[in-house]
């Protein structure tokens, strides 16, 4: 367990529950643009959550942009992690990208349920309902 400090404890909590209501309103959307930019929306604030959570977020921010920027692959798990989370987000926000609706709730819903766990875990919070149903 890594020690947070409360006020990035909010924060990372604040987040996830935001990512979990924009996959609930990508979920319920008729129209597949904003479905995607919903999803999009979901997967950066857990991306942001994360950074939260993990004590540092204008510092990751800053790490992650570097990575995505030089198209390197991080040999940090938590930097991949954030990464790959960003990288996510950027694709689906692409409308040339031809993923199936289902294709893109199921890897949403699972990003955040990795994300929540994780939050989970760094923030001691057993008792938040903060999986995507």
């Amino acid at each position: 367990m890594r020690v947070i400090n409360d006020y990035n404890r909010t924060w990372a909590i604040r987040y996830l529950r935001e990512a979990l209501v924009e996959y609930h309103n990508g979920e319920k959307s008729q129209r597949e643009e904003h479905s995607r930019s919903f999803m999009a929306a979901a997967v950066r604030k857990a991306q942001l959550a994360l950074e939260h959570a993990l004590g540092a977020p204008e510092y990751l921010e800053v790490l992650v942009a570097d990575v995505l920027h030089t198209q390197t692959a991080s040999q940090d798990p938590t930097l991949s992690l954030l990464s790959t989370l960003a990288s996510l987000a950027n694709i689906l926000s692409q409308q040339q990208i031809t993923w199936t609706r289902d294709l893109i709730l199921k890897i949403t819903k699972e990003a955040l349920q990795g994300a929540s766990t994780v939050i989970r875990e760094i923030t001691s919070e057993i008792s938040l309902d903060l999986e995507p149903d």
